[in-house]
């Protein structure tokens, strides 16, 4: 394993090259994704105000972001999206009382920019933190800049079904002197995975990039321990550091990015050609001057039952497909009590959780593959082929 002899070293490399790579003078690597959320959620509550406790998330997004606000002790705001760009209805949003908002968490959901210069603006203006979650946007620009550098922070992530996967890791980027400061002090009481989870992370490593080849994508069903395509909303997870043996992997990964986001850029614009016309099929809006990277290609259909039709007719052609989140945020049954307020009824996120419809985009999906999934959908939805 690269970087296991000397893996301090490999560590200050992998710091040095991402702080490079995306143009940020702090970064921080924690063991997961959600863990890197709670510590700059703590971070940015020590040098904020004490009476701000509320997170605004989006009604639809990954359940990881509402479960590391929940264990950073702060209260989980919803405000609705808009379904046709997966980004924040910004009309509620502005309306929305902000002055006991700690944060406001962008999404940038598969890869697909939200429009962060008017998230970083609402958020300044009210005396709140952006907190830009690139978890799924690892390489993905708007107007040129890199998601994740917008606003006070950002994060990245090296989980399982990530742009880059080392299995688990989380990053955090900052220019900020005062937050890279409370996240030093927090980072420097943690501790780093035993060598045993290393050791059996590693082992599901090695599973998980077997199963990227679209011939195989019948096999997670059979290895439950893996987690493939699982949704489930938990803070029972550790916050540590991230196990420094795999720093040297996880600097060759990043080398790799730009090649790998290439290759889901074309599959995900090969997606957009070829079913931008089919009836009962809805395509995302994408912001004005967005370099998206497609971490999967989203799409909208809109009869639900169509929906479940069409992915029953897509796996067992062996493509893959998924219907990502279950449900809106606001329908998590372990998250009431940590509701501090739901915008409306949410409607814009539980039509989305009905309806969305995710493809595989990563380097091994083939031209073939694109090609039966495209004619899957169409004959699905009654469109000549």
């Amino acid at each position: 394993m690269l970087g296991a002899f000397r893996p301090a070293r490999s560590m200050e490399l992998l710091q040095r090259e991402l702080a490079e790579r995306f143009g940020c003078r702090f970064v921080f690597v924690l063991s997961t994704g959600r863990a890197a959320m709670v510590v700059l959620l703590r971070a940015l509550q020590a040098v904020s105000e004490a009476a701000r406790y509320q997170v605004i998330v989006p009604a639809y997004t990954c359940y990881s972001v509402p479960s590391s606000i929940v264990k950073a002790g702060l209260q989980v705001r919803v405000v609705d999206i808009d379904p046709h760009t997966l980004d924040y209805d910004y009309d509620r949003l502005e309306r929305c009382d902000l002055s006991r908002v700690l944060a406001i968490v962008s999404a940038n959901l598969y890869g697909l920019p939200n429009d962060l210069q008017r998230l970083a603006r609402i958020a300044t203006g009210a005396g709140a933190h952006l907190l830009d979650d690139a978890a799924q946007a690892m390489g993905a620009r708007l107007n040129g800049r890199n998601c994740g550098t917008f606003g006070t922070a950002g994060i990245y992530s090296l989980d399982k079904g990530k742009v880059i996967t080392t299995m688990n890791g989380g990053i955090i980027v900052t220019d900020d002197d005062r937050v890279a400061a409370a996240v030093a002090r927090q980072v420097q009481h943690l501790d780093r995975p035993t060598t045993a989870h290393t050791a059996a992370e590693i082992g599901k490593l090695l599973a998980y990039s077997l199963l990227l080849d679209p011939s195989r994508y019948w096999l997670p069903a059979r290895m439950p321990f893996l987690g493939l395509g699982e949704t489930h909303y938990t803070v029972a997870y550790p916050v540590e550091l991230y196990p420094a043996v795999m720093g040297g992997l996880a600097r060759q990964l990043l080398r790799q990015l730009q090649r790998y986001n290439g290759a889901r850029r074309a599959n995900g614009f090969f997606y957009r050609q070829a079913l931008y016309d089919v009836p009962g099929i809805r395509l995302i809006t994408e912001q004005p001057g967005s370099d998206p990277i497609y971490l999967r290609f989203p799409l909208l259909v809109e009869d639900p039952l169509e929906r479940e039709r069409l992915l029953a007719r897509l796996r067992a052609g062996g493509l893959g497909g998924s219907s990502s989140y279950p449900s809106s945020i606001v329908d998590i049954a372990d998250l009431r009590g940590w509701l501090g307020g739901i915008d409306d009824d949410a409607s814009g996120g539980r039509w989305v959780a009905e309806r969305m419809l995710t493809l595989p985009t990563h380097p091994l999906v083939t031209a073939e593959d694109r090609r039966t999934t495209v004619t899957i959908i169409k004959k699905s939805m009654g469109r000549p082929v």
